[in-house]
């Protein structure tokens, strides 16, 4: 049972476009952060903020609470690192439910004019 809620949540994150694209535009600008240049290094950590920006908010106002431990580097660190994953569960999410399931929110497609379609009865 795990491990098919674990698969389902794999499938969920990793399985899609919006959500690779996302997961790729985060590790690029953690890539980018790591270098040595200054500017480049801090323009490219605020965007990785801004990317995780709602769930992140959150987690940063619950870890506040928690005290000092929970502000080390390993912690801050996990906590963006959840974000991430969360965010892009929830993209895939969405992509998922923009599919829908096949001919659940499709309209049946006929060829032809009205008039000779069953479905809408006698013009």
């Amino acid at each position: 049972m795990a491990l098919r809620l674990l698969r389902a949540f794999a499938r969920t994150t990793f399985g899609n476009w919006l959500s690779l694209s996302y997961l790729g535009l985060v590790t690029l600008t953690v890539l980018i952060g790591l270098g040595d240049s200054d500017g480049a290094a801090f323009g490219a950590g605020m965007l990785a903020l801004f990317l995780s920006a709602p769930t992140s908010a959150l987690l940063f106002t619950l870890q506040g609470m928690l005290g000092d431990w929970a502000e080390s580097a390993p912690a801050v660190h996990c906590l963006f690192l959840f974000s991430y994953l969360f965010q892009a569960f929830v993209l895939g999410r969405i992509v998922a439910l923009g599919r829908g399931k096949p001919g659940q929110h499709q309209l049946p497609l006929r060829s032809g004019p009205r008039w000779q379609n069953p479905d809408h009865g006698d013009i």
